[in-house]
């Protein structure tokens, strides 16, 4: 931990592996150490090697909240939308909160990827499957991207009123 704050994540990540290493180590030490290599290998920037250990720790314990968190944040980030979606549902079973408006907005993102390469078609796919996780403002904001694209004046006006009267405080986002 403390070679990790400083900035030496090479160092923690030797540490660490040589933990794991070792013989007649308690399952529970081991858990540990390989929590923590994991998130050496995340900080460092490491991020296939902190996915595959991500999910051999799943293997282990296929209902640990922080780790399936974890692998969230980091297909996210890595705009692996589906990836993204499949740990948000895990997620969600695991701690019984729902995680729709954040599927939502996650199929949003993966349906603006499909129209910044002209594939409209996928790009109404995602907003009909954004739509059945929870009408959030992102999947109405994308409704009017693509009423924009086609061009639909009156659809456009027409939704962004309805915006704005249903949100006046998220106006700006229009």
């Amino acid at each position: 931990d403390l070679f990790r704050s400083n900035g030496e994540i090479d160092k923690a990540i030797t540490v660490h592996q040589s933990i794991i290493a070792r013989e007649n180590l308690e399952e529970q030490v081991r858990i540990k150490a390989l929590k923590e290599l994991a998130l050496d290998y995340d900080r460092g920037g490491f991020i296939d090697k902190a996915v595959d250990s991500y999910k051999d720790l799943l293997k282990i314990n296929k209902e640990d909240e922080d780790v399936v968190e974890s692998l969230c944040i980091i297909f996210e980030a890595t705009e692996e939308w589906d990836e993204a979606i499949k740990y948000r549902n895990l997620l969600s079973k695991i701690n019984n909160k729902s995680q729709d408006k954040v599927i939502s907005h996650i199929i949003v993102q993966k349906g603006l990827g499909f129209l910044r390469t002209g594939d409209k078609t996928k790009s109404i796919e995602c907003l009909d499957q954004a739509l059945s996780y929870a009408p959030s403002l992102s999947v109405k904001l994308f409704r009017i991207i693509l009423t924009v694209v086609d061009k639909d004046i009156d659809l456009v006006k027409s939704q962004i009123n309805e915006f704005i009267l249903e949100h006046p405080n998220k106006s700006r986002m229009i």
